[in-house]
C-alpha cells in the first residue's frame, strides 16, 4: 500500500514539474538582452513585446532574426525611449544590445474638438504610448455614452522636441452627425421567424445611436447556433430625419445534427450514446434532442423538448420524455417516464424552475427480492447559480445548486416523500495562463417522510463510479445487505478535489481524491466512516471539450471494492 501511494505521489510531481516547464519555456525567450541589466520592468517588456515572436518562428538560423533591430526598437519607443541604438549579434548566442537613451516625457497636452480633459495622463507624465492610447479610448467611450453621434473618430498626434527629450501630445476629436436607430430588417434566413430574431435586439427604435449596440446585437444572433455569418449594412450618413436603418445580412447553417460519443467505465462497461438534434423545429429556436444510450448497466432512449422565449424573453418551457432499463446490483427497473418544467432566468447566472413529472416503473429489489410497480407523481423545483469562465473546461467561477422534489405514489406502494440535493463546484485558475487548475466539488442530499425500505429502489441515494466516489464501483460506496448488494439510503455526501495543469497545449494530467458515500439515516452519520478513492488521470484537450482518461484506486475499505482500479474514459471534466 506504501509502495502504491509512493508511486502515484512520485507519477503526481514528475508530471507538474513538466507543466512547470512547459509554463517556463513558454513564457520566456532564449535570446540575451544586454545593456537592461539595471532596468529588468523594461527587459521583461521587450522580451514580451518583441523577442517572444522570433522565439516561435520556425525558419532557419539565418532568416529566423531577419527585423529583430526594427522590433525592438518599436517596443522601447512604445515606453517613451525615442533615440535608442540596438544591435543584434548571433555569433556565439543569439543577443541584442541596447542602449535606450533618453527617455522622454509629454511636454504638452490638448484635445482638440472636445471640451473634456484627458483622465489619467497629464503633462510630465512618461511618454508611454499605451497610456495614452488608454486614455483616449477611455476619451472615445465618454464621449459615445452622453451623445448619439453616428461617427466619432479620437485619434492622436505627437511632435517631438529632441532638445528637451519631450513630446507634445495632441488628442484629435472629429465628430459626425446626431443620429438614432431606425428599423431593422433581416435578410437571408428565411426559415427563422423574424418575431425570434428580434429578441435578440439590443437596441430600441429611436434610441440614441450607439454603434457597440450593433456588435452585441450580432453577438447574440451567432449565439443562437443557427446562424454562421451575420454581417450588417449601414447606410454612410443618417437619413434627413436623423435615422439610421439596420439590416443584418444573414447565412444559416443547418439546423441538424447527428452526435455519437462513448465512454469506457470499468463497473459499467462500454458505453455509446447516440443523439439527433433540430435546433429549429418551428422556426422560432425551438429544440428537440434525442438520444438513445446504452451500456453494461443501463440502456434508454430520451426526447427532450425546448421552448425559448415562452411568455417572456426570459423563460423557457422544456418537455421530455424517457424509457429506460437499468439493471445494477441493487435493483433492476424498466421504467417510462415523463416531465414539463418552465425555466426562469432570474439574473445572467443566476435561474430556477418548477414542474410537474409522472413516472411509472417496475422495479426488483435484489436486497428483499421484492417485485413492486410504482406510478409516481412529482412537483421539481429548483435553483441554480453558475459563473464559470467555460462550462466544458473551466478555471475560474463557481456554481450551486439546490433540487427539491416531493413524490406521490397514486398505485399506493410507497408513502409520500421528499427527496432535496445540493451541490457546489469551483475552480481556482494559478498562473498567467491559468495552465493550473484547482477544482472542488461536493454534494448533499437527503429524503425525508418515508423509511429506506418504503422508498423505491431507484429514488434513494447511491455513491460510487466515475460521477460519484472515484475508486469504487458503480452504487458500491454505501450499506449493503449480507448478500453484498448495495440498498441505498436516505442521505448522502460526496467530495472531490481535483489538481489539473496542462503540459501541452493539447495534454493535461490530473490528480484527484474523492470521498464520501451514503447513510441510511435521515441525514449523513457515516457511523461505519466515509469511502476515500484517489488516483491519477490525463486530458487530451479538443475543440468541443477536453477527453478524459482516469485511473483511481480506493484508499480505505478496499476490501468492499470489487476491483483495485477503475478506469474511467470519457468526454469533458469529471466535474
Amino acid at each position: 500500500m506504501r509502495y502504491c501511494s509512493f508511486c502515484v505521489l512520485l507519477v503526481f510531481l514528475a508530471v507538474n514539474m513538466m507543466a512547470l516547464v512547459s509554463i517556463t519555456y513558454a513564457q520566456e525567450s532564449d535570446i540575451r538582452i544586454q545593456g537592461l541589466e539595471d532596468n529588468q520592468d523594461l527587459a521583461d517588456w521587450v522580451d514580451e513585446a518583441a523577442l517572444l515572436k522570433f522565439e516561435e518562428r520556425e525558419e532557419t538560423v539565418t532568416s529566423r532574426f531577419a527585423g529583430i533591430e526594427p522590433q525592438v526598437e518599436k517596443a522601447l519607443k512604445s515606453k517613451g525611449y525615442y533615440e535608442p541604438k540596438v544591435a543584434f549579434d548571433n555569433i556565439a548566442e543569439p543577443v541584442v544590445k541596447i542602449q535606450t537613451g533618453p527617455q522622454y516625457t509629454i511636454g504638452s497636452l490638448r484635445i482638440q474638438g472636445d471640451n473634456r480633459n484627458l483622465e489619467d495622463v497629464e503633462k510630465g507624465d512618461i511618454l508611454d504610448a499605451a497610456a495614452i492610447l488608454t486614455a483616449q479610448e477611455k476619451l472615445k467611450n465618454e464621449i459615445s455614452k452622453e451623445t448619439c453621434y453616428y461617427s466619432l473618430t479620437v485619434k492622436n498626434q505627437v511632435v517631438l522636441n529632441k532638445t528637451r527629450n519631450t513630446g507634445d501630445v495632441t488628442i484629435i476629436v472629429e465628430k459626425g452627425d446626431i443620429a438614432s436607430f431606425g428599423p431593422t430588417t433581416f435578410k437571408g434566413a428565411p426559415s427563422i421567424k423574424t418575431s425570434y430574431l428580434e429578441n435578440f435586439i439590443k437596441y430600441e427604435q429611436g434610441a440614441c445611436w450607439d454603434v457597440t449596440k450593433i456588435e452585441k446585437t450580432k453577438n447574440a444572433l451567432i449565439s443562437t447556433g443557427l446562424l454562421s455569418v451575420v454581417n450588417e449594412t449601414l447606410p454612410e450618413t443618417p437619413y434627413s430625419d436623423g435615422t439610421v436603418p439596420v439590416i443584418f445580412d444573414l447565412k444559416e447553417r443547418s439546423p441538424r445534427t447527428i452526435r455519437l460519443g462513448a465512454s469506457y467505465y470499468t463497473d459499467e462497461g462500454p458505453g455509446i450514446v447516440v443523439g439527433w438534434q433540430h435546433r429549429n423545429l418551428f422556426g422560432a429556436g425551438e429544440e428537440l434532442d434525442t438520444n438513445l444510450r446504452a451500456n453494461f448497466l443501463e440502456q434508454s432512449i430520451s426526447a427532450d423538448f425546448e421552448k425559448p422565449f415562452f411568455g417572456s424573453p426570459d423563460q423557457t418551457l422544456n418537455i421530455d420524455a424517457e424509457i429506460s432499463h437499468l439493471d445494477s446490483d441493487a435493483y433492476e427497473e424498466y421504467k417510462v417516464s415523463s416531465s414539463v418544467n418552465l425555466e426562469k432566468d432570474l439574473t445572467d447566472n443566476l435561474s430556477g424552475s418548477l414542474g410537474g413529472g409522472i413516472e411509472l416503473s417496475r422495479i426488483q429489489d435484489k436486497t428483499d427480492f421484492s417485485e413492486r410497480t410504482f406510478g409516481l407523481f412529482s412537483i421539481p423545483a429548483s435553483l441554480h447559480y453558475d459563473n464559470r469562465d467555460d462550462p466544458l473546461n473551466p478555471k475560474n467561477g463557481w456554481t450551486w445548486g439546490v433540487e427539491t422534489t416531493p413524490y406521490l405514489d397514486a398505485l399506493g406502494e410507497s408513502s409520500p416523500f421528499w427527496k432535496t440535493t445540493l451541490s457546489a463546484t469551483t475552480y481556482f485558475g494559478f498562473g498567467e495562463e491559468k495552465n493550473t487548475v484547482l477544482a472542488l466539488r461536493g454534494r448533499l442530499g437527503t429524503i425525508n417522510g418515508a423509511e429506506t425500505d418504503d422508498i423505491p429502489a431507484s429514488k434513494r441515494f447511491y455513491a460510487g463510479g466515475g460521477g460519484s466516489i472515484r475508486g469504487f464501483g458503480f452504487q458500491e460506496a454505501g450499506p449493503k445487505d449480507e448478500d453484498d448488494n448495495p440498498t441505498g439510503g436516505r442521505s448522502l455526501l460526496e467530495t472531490s478535489t481535483e489538481l489539473r495543469f496542462k503540459i501541452t497545449d493539447t495534454i493535461g494530467a490530473v490528480g484527484f481524491v474523492d470521498a464520501g458515500g451514503v447513510s441510511d439515516a435521515q441525514y449523513p452519520d457515516f457511523q461505519e466512516g466515509l469511502y476515500v478513492g484517489t488516483g491519477v488521470g490525463l486530458r487530451y484537450y479538443t475543440g468541443f471539450g477536453p477527453i478524459r482518461f482516469d485511473v483511481a484506486t480506493p484508499v480505505n475499505r478496499r476490501e468492499e471494492a470489487e476491483q483495485p482500479v477503475y478506469f474511467y474514459i470519457s468526454i469533458g471534466q469529471a466535474f
